[in-house]
């Protein structure tokens, strides 16, 4: 569609310097950390996170986001090339998750303790594994399932033993309620103004969306993909 109809309230202005493109690639990637990093799991100095994919759209501005707020990042990825992307976007430490136990790294790069916030954006028995990558009263957040349906998880995976809490978050539920909206919106097109970046942005126009699918299907994606009419 080259064109829409939607709420007055839903519609935000840009700040000077923000171009459209920026702003379709970040919006809602944006609010997405927003949601993550001050309500599910308020995160500070000193905080440590694991975020999964962390080249992908979602990883680069939840590393950025997270580091302006004073916290370590230790992030997985699929290739060297990836990992320099995203070390590129501020992240600490890169694991190679197709070579490497990412939950021994994890615990060895914490001393043992595991992290305060995991988010996982993976799904398959990613999920269940990062929970052994979280220290006792922490947070792992399931917000995608890119590997496939998330297996049924007991409560007794949580605790007593974890301690842990599982959060499964909708941004659409979040941006549902105006006043969180906006909020959020204002935040991060605030932040966008202020250099925060999508990573590499491909622009196609849109008859090729099935091509865009196809190389997300494939996770060759690095960055983000934007369609224009």
């Amino acid at each position: 569609a080259e064109a829409r109809l939607l709420p007055a309230e839903r519609a935000v202005r840009l700040p000077d310097g923000v171009e459209p493109v920026a702003a379709a690639s970040l919006l809602l990637r944006g609010i997405t950390a927003h949601m993550l990093l001050t309500r599910v799991h308020p995160v500070g100095p000193g905080s440590v996170l694991l975020v999964h994919a962390a080249a992908g759209g979602l990883g680069l501005v939840l590393t950025q986001w997270a580091k302006s707020l004073g916290a370590t990042v230790i992030g997985t990825v699929g290739s060297p090339d990836k990992g320099a992307i995203a070390r590129d976007h501020g992240l600490d430490h890169a694991i190679l998750y197709r070579d490497t136990d990412f939950v021994a790294e994890v615990r060895a790069l914490t001393e043992g303790r595991g992290v305060d916030f995991a988010v996982d954006g993976i799904g398959g028995d990613t999920l269940k594994r990062t929970l052994d990558a979280v220290r006792p009263f922490g947070t792992v957040a399931s917000v995608g399932q890119a590997a496939g349906p998330i297996p049924a998880l007991e409560v007794t995976e949580i605790g007593p033993r974890r301690s842990l809490s599982l959060s499964r978050p909708s941004v659409f539920g979040y941006m549902a309620d105006p006043a969180t909206y906006r909020a959020a919106a204002t935040e991060v097109l605030g932040r966008v103004a202020g250099g925060l970046r999508a990573g590499p942005v491909t622009v196609l126009p849109l008859e090729r969306a099935a091509e865009a699918h196809r190389t997300l299907e494939g996770r060759g994606s690095g960055g983000v993909l934007v369609l224009v009419p």
